[in-house]
């Protein structure tokens, strides 16, 4: 168990800017180099669901009377893990609302070699007008082949306070990645 005084937990919204962003193996990968850091989980809608043995209920919605296991259970993986990945779905969903609004951190995934268009989710919740979220929001573009390019067509189209490129087969970006979200809040 953390330290209750300790105040370096981190929750992390993976979102994916469109389907073809590869956030599951992100996520794994992310996890994975968190952990040298402390408790790692990502969580997924799936996940949520299979642990409470209710599928569905993790697309309860924030007034729904199934919404208060599902609050309790998030609270309880927050309180136990240092690290909470939360792996969004790739479409607008109450599962997706809720990542984002647990989120110290916003993680935007896109394939690097796909359109920089901001996704239904960014249009939705991240850039509309008044509903900016408090959390930190950056960019990870990436990249299965050849040298990262266009990166300012990704960047013109988002507020974001850094961005990252990073390769699957190549681990050294995702480990510079978790060092920077396993700090403190500046």
């Amino acid at each position: 168990t953390r330290d209750p005084g300790r105040r370096h937990m981190s929750t992390v919204a993976v979102v994916p800017i469109d389907r073809s962003a590869p956030t599951q193996a992100f996520c794994q990968q992310l996890q994975a180099s968190l952990s040298q850091f402390g408790s790692a989980v990502h969580l997924t809608s799936a996940r949520v669901d299979e642990h409470l043995g209710r599928p569905g209920i993790a697309q309860a919605y924030e007034r729904g009377g199934r919404n208060v296991r599902v609050v309790e259970w998030l609270a309880s993986q927050e309180i136990e893990h240092r690290f909470v990945l939360y792996e969004c779905d790739s479409f607008l969903s109450p599962w997706t609302e809720r990542c984002i609004r647990q989120a110290d951190h916003i993680i935007l995934v896109g394939n690097g070699d796909g359109d920089p268009a901001l996704g239904e989710i960014e249009a939705e919740l991240l850039a509309a007008p008044g509903k900016r979220p408090l959390a930190r929001q950056w960019l990870v573009l990436v990249h299965e082949e050849g040298e990262p390019s266009g990166t300012k067509r990704w960047l013109q189209l988002r507020n974001v306070e850094r961005h990252y490129h990073v390769r699957p087969r190549d681990g050294r970006g995702i480990e510079r990645l978790a060092r920077l979200v396993s700090r403190p809040a500046a």
